[in-house]
């Protein structure tokens, strides 16, 4: 697939978050960020687990959440995959995570783990990018 676009246009989460906001309504997972907004969402009969952030879910629910869970996110990968090159994906999240200029690219290389680009891949296309940076004045 070729283009004439260097940057993916889409991230990730394009991909997912209508998916996900279904299945946090559909097993009653909720975000609340505070004591007071708990109680207003939380119905009393129920155990809650809190996932972090903000965001709790039925403790029973749990297990099926993961599963579900990970399935969107494999989904919405393929179709990231499918939609752009890993060049343009790569530099998406060398962008995004502004890499250019801290020149650490832990948070890419984490971030991407589940597309299955090697880190050395990974960093070939650091270094293409950079490149690109320096010769655009984008540092």
């Amino acid at each position: 697939m070729e283009t004439k676009e260097k940057f993916a246009k889409e991230y990730l989460e394009d991909y997912i978050e209508g998916k996900l906001d279904k299945l946090n309504k559909k097993l009653g997972g909720f975000y609340a960020f505070n004591v007071k907004r708990f109680e207003e969402q939380a119905d009393r009969k129920i155990k809650y687990k809190n996932m972090g952030l903000g965001f709790y879910l039925p403790a029973n629910n749990v297990k099926k959440y993961y599963k579900k869970y990970e399935n969107i996110i494999k989904k919405g990968i393929k179709k990231d995959k499918r939609n752009h090159t890993s060049k343009q994906i790569i530099w998406r999240e060398c962008a995004n995570f502004e890499v250019q200029y801290s020149n650490d690219l832990f948070t890419v290389i984490t971030n991407l783990k589940g597309y299955g680009y090697s880190e050395q891949h990974i960093r070939n296309e650091y270094e293409s990018y950079l490149d690109y940076c320096l010769k655009n004045d984008l540092i």
